[in-house]
């Protein structure tokens, strides 16, 4: 890595640069849960300044990862692959606040659901995901944009801006429209390594949520699952399967209680 430093302006200002670089190849690790992680190569590249003055001070730092090969194998036998991931995560802090944004993508993506002939697959040829967001000094976040998409099995995005203003007592101002569309069969092959998921088959959702503050927080909850299907298990002994499932939900969450559906 480099780093050089400067001082500038009459307050005696004091900048400092520096890039640090990271490579690797041939990585293999065992988890405390006997899931062995491989990764045929991973190379990383961090920028950052820091600038202080008499009266105020910032900071950046731009990260850029490129990784290859990645695998994970269960105790189980479930399996998870990444021909490459690569993308760029940044962040700054200063007067205003600090703020954060990133782009990653995720290409040659397939997770085995299990060792059988049988067990769900998911295969995805490209996963993306970018976000912004931001935190004033005042405490609130912002989530500028959300976009989460795979081209089989999931949909995420913030419609609009997410705000977030803490408040006493753990209570918040919430503002925010979210939507997601999801192929509930191609992300049952999470099952083995998302044990919530154990009985989820096939289905198809489509969701929408409205958050606003006002005396409290409202929040609107619209939903509808098609040839929803699930096994037999924990969740539902008998199993269950249904069409066409619609849902519209309000609520108002106040000081902890619950009302308006």
């Amino acid at each position: 890595g480099t780093v050089d430093g400067a001082t500038q302006g009459p307050e005696g200002a004091l900048r400092t640069r520096g890039t640090l670089k990271l490579t690797g190849s041939g990585l293999d690790a065992v988890t405390a849960g006997g899931t062995r992680v491989t990764l045929a190569q991973v190379e990383a590249t961090i920028d950052g300044s820091h600038q202080a003055g008499a009266r105020s001070a910032s900071a950046t730092a731009d990260v850029r990862l490129d990784a290859s090969g990645l695998a994970a194998v269960t105790s189980s036998g479930s399996r998870l692959t990444l021909a490459r991931v690569e993308g760029t995560l940044s962040g700054g802090q200063g007067e205003a606040g600090e703020d954060a944004k990133g782009d990653l993508v995720l290409t040659g993506l397939e997770v085995l659901g299990g060792a059988g002939v049988q067990a769900p697959t998911l295969r995805e040829s490209e996963v993306r995901a970018r976000f912004e967001a931001a935190r004033a000094t005042d405490g609130r976040i912002t989530l500028a944009a959300l976009d989460v998409a795979a081209l089989q099995a999931l949909r995420l995005r913030a419609t609009t801006p997410l705000s977030i203003l803490p408040g006493d007592a753990g209570t918040a101002q919430v503002s925010g429209d979210a939507e997601v569309q999801a192929d509930l069969g191609k992300i049952a092959a999470l099952k083995a390594l998302v044990p919530a998921l154990e009985s989820l088959e096939t289905g198809a959702l489509s969701a929408s949520l409205r958050a606003r503050p006002g005396p409290g927080l409202d929040i609107a909850l619209g939903a509808r699952l098609t040839n929803l299907v699930l096994a037999p298990g924990e969740l539902v002994a008998q199993g269950y399967r249904d069409p066409d499932i619609t849902l519209q939900a309000g609520a108002n969450l106040q000081a902890g209680k619950i009302g308006g559906f």
